[in-house]
């Protein structure tokens, strides 16, 4: 049994991190994406893991390797694509994977997912059991708005798919079971049923991209099956997604005071937990950090500063009184004294923003840009 991992996304909703890094390198917790998944494939004893790339991703293999730290054996398949405007799409791209490696049995997952509590021993019996084509894992939407950025379904008393809804409405949504990017694919269907929907899909749209239109296609005329689990399971497709599913995870993994033995924390200091500090990291006197907030390598916290709920890469500096509050900020983000980084904002690669610069929620500004003292930004600042 194998594991396809699809990692080839460009991650454009997470941009400006993602110009920097993939979306499966990302931290979630104080560990990238991708890491999180094959500490669950691990836990199965998968020990064959595949990861599909795009061109622009050698990074990740640069960064896993052979995959034997994670006690599995990992290889890299490259989408074939001339550019840009001819990616395959993530149906296209297991399409392509497939053709070289043969149709096998296997987990396919989605490389932005984040998923904790799910039994892939359990799933793949029962899979076998009900002689199912697919077996998609599904989980309750605790928001019942959520439906409207996923792909849900209805199932029977037997557990069989009996209708697919890509992103519904609220209002026209039949149930909160979302279909979560893990899914088992059986021989035949890989073998048949793949080929067939991306021919059919060519003759269409020009090309097969999304998995829900795999699943609507198919569902009334193949075994398709929900495994239903609970835990925690989310992606980082958007900064709101990313920062709820850091939190839930931190949350499910009972995350207390975690220090680096390198770092650096006054006893005037104040840490709440789930709080993670890395390497060399400096906490000065009257600064607050947590709860949910990961400080990588190298971030400075200066006297009185408040860091709650957020996510500093490498290097950040947050200056003397600042604020920052339910964000991300990327590696060698500067934020001068008194500056405020309000709720569901993403600072990209050496933001610089002077004394008592504001940048109000929901806000993104691109990498390097400078703000001078006391300057306020709203919405997306990007330099071409």
């Amino acid at each position: 049994m194998r594991a396809i991992i699809l990692a080839g996304g460009y991650g454009s909703r997470l941009q400006p991190l993602t110009l920097r890094i993939p979306k499966a390198q990302v931290s979630v917790a104080g560990e990238p994406v991708l890491a999180h998944l094959l500490h669950m494939v691990e836990s199965a004893n998968v020990s064959k893991v595949v990861v599909s790339l795009n061109k622009n991703q050698e990074s990740i293999e640069e960064a896993f390797g052979d995959g034997s730290e994670f006690g599995v054996d990992m290889e890299y398949h490259y989408e074939h694509s001339e550019s840009d405007l001819d990616k395959p799409g993530a149906v296209g791209a297991l399409y392509q994977l497939v053709q070289e490696l043969g149709p096998e049995e296997s987990f396919v997952i989605g490389g932005d997912n984040t998923v904790y509590g799910l039994d892939l021993d359990r799933m793949l019996t029962y899979h076998r059991q009900k002689q199912a084509a697919a077996t998609l894992a599904l989980y309750e939407l605790a928001n019942p708005r959520l439906v409207e950025q996923y792909g849900v379904t209805k199932t029977d008393t037997e557990g069989r798919i009996v209708a697919f809804q890509e992103k519904p409405s609220v209002k026209e949504a039949l149930s909160r079971q979302a279909s979560t990017a893990v899914y088992i694919l059986s021989e035949s269907f890989l073998r048949k049923s793949l080929p067939e929907f991306v021919q059919w899909a060519k003759d269409k749209a020009g090309k097969a991209d999304r998995i829900g239109d795999l699943w609507h296609h198919f569902y009334q005329n193949l075994p398709l099956y929900g495994f239903a689990f609970s835990g925690v399971w989310g992606d980082t497709n958007s900064v709101e997604s990313y920062l709820d599913t850091h939190m839930r995870v931190m949350e499910h993994r009972q995350i207390g005071t975690v220090v680096d033995p390198s770092a650096t924390v006054d006893p005037a200091a104040r840490l709440v937990p789930p709080v993670i500090l890395g390497s060399g990291c400096q906490v000065a006197a009257g600064a607050t950090v947590g709860p949910f907030s990961v400080l990588g390598p190298g971030v400075r916290v200066d006297a009185g500063a408040t860091v709650i709920r957020s996510i500093l890469y490498d290097g950040v500096q947050v200056g003397v009184k600042a604020w920052v509050e339910d964000s991300i900020l990327d590696q060698g983000v500067q934020l001068g004294e008194n500056g405020r980084v309000e709720k569901q904002c993403m600072l990209g690669e050496g933001v610089r923003l002077e004394g008592g610069a504001r940048v109000l929620a929901g806000s993104k500004i691109w990498p390097h840009a400078s703000l001078s003292s006391d300057a306020v930004v709203r919405g997306c600042l990007k330099f071409e």
